[in-house]
């Protein structure tokens, strides 16, 4: 079972946790932009390296594949872009939620087979605190809540 990072705040609802989750992310966007890199994967790491062309004949036909001026197919040295901000961004929306008074715990993401819709239904209201053995369905897009080991089905 994988798990979430839960947000609890004693006596916060859902909706009120969705907001603040909202306001945070936009605050953290605004304050930290996105600094796109691009880097391509060192030879240490992945080397970049060139089979041989290969060359076949049937009968009078001669064909060669992999026609690159070192050889056949090339391996490693692979392009990727990053956002080099992206875990600064994360670090102020998690400092701008403590700032709201909200604490963050490690949970299991409830299985989506756990949890009826009349148990959902009923979880749209405060927050819950964790307990043993609970986890955390999602309600919102940025906002969820606790399901108690004796509400879960499965």
């Amino acid at each position: 079972m994988s798990t979430v990072n839960y947000a609890y705040k004693e006596g916060a609802t859902v909706a009120q946790k969705d907001r603040d989750s909202f306001n945070c992310e936009l605050e953290a966007t605004q304050r930290v932009p996105t600094n796109t890199q691009v880097a391509t994967t060192p030879t240490y790491r992945t080397p970049t390296y060139y089979t041989p062309a290969t060359t076949s004949c049937y009968g009078y036909t001669c064909t060669t594949t992999g026609g690159t001026a070192y050889g056949g197919q090339v391996y490693g040295g692979q392009t990727y872009s990053y956002d080099a901000n992206a875990s600064l961004r994360e670090e102020y929306f998690q400092k701008c939620m403590a700032s709201k008074g909200y604490k963050v715990a490690s949970v299991p993401k409830c299985p989506s087979n756990a949890v009826s819709a009349d148990i959902k239904q009923r979880l749209g209201g405060k927050l819950r605190a964790p307990v043993e053995g609970s986890c955390m369905v999602s309600l919102t897009e940025r906002s969820g809540n606790i399901v108690y080991p004796d509400e879960r089905a499965d």
